[in-house]
């Protein structure tokens, strides 16, 4: 599981760079670069501040790496689902 690979799935779902996200939780790019990276891993306080930011819930973070699972699993296509319905619903 890499909590800072689906940080950075929903950031870039949710159209955001990362000096974007990073100034709208009060930290600094390289930062969140590292989170994103997997070098450091964020507190807990942060990671609300992020959910909030993104507008996901919270355990989103915690899934198991989207990027490498079966690509016909029923949890990964109730991943997508999510990802595109987190997209609809944004606010404009």
């Amino acid at each position: 599981m890499s909590v800072g690979k689906n940080i950075k799935i929903f950031r870039i779902n949710a159209g955001l760079k990362q000096k974007e996200l990073a100034a709208k939780i009060g930290v600094n790019e390289s930062y969140l670069s590292t989170i994103e990276g997997g070098k450091k891993e964020p507190s807990l306080s942060l990671l609300k501040k992020i959910s909030l930011a993104l507008g996901v819930p919270l355990s989103t973070f915690f899934w198991e790496d989207m990027e490498n699972e079966d690509q016909n699993s029923s949890k990964t296509k109730l991943k997508r689902l999510l990802l595109q319905l987190t997209a609809e619903i944004k606010p404009s």
